[in-house]
Order: structure tokens, then sequence, then C-alpha cells
């Protein structure tokens, strides 16, 4: 498809975590990756 272009949006997922046990989670997973660069910028 020459010519076309994909539009995007920035991603922020404090949109989607809707209680204190959603960030918790969201947290906990970041944590399972055993990366703490990723830990920092899931906390923010």
């Amino acid at each position: 498809m020459a010519g076309s272009e994909t539009s995007t949006r920035p991603f922020d997922v404090a949109m989607y975590l809707r209680t204190p046990e959603d960030a918790a989670a969201y947290l906990s997973a970041a944590l399972e990756e055993n990366d703490p660069a990723a830990f920092r910028r899931a906390y923010g």
C-alpha cells in the first residue's frame, strides 16, 4: 500500500488503571520482568 500512513496516538496506561488493585497488578507484572528499568518505567 504505497503512500498510506498509519496514524498513532500516545498510549497512557494510567487511563486504564481504574482501581488501586489494577495499579498493583500492573506494577506486579512489571516486577516479574526482572528488569529494574521496566519497573521504573511502569512506576512512572
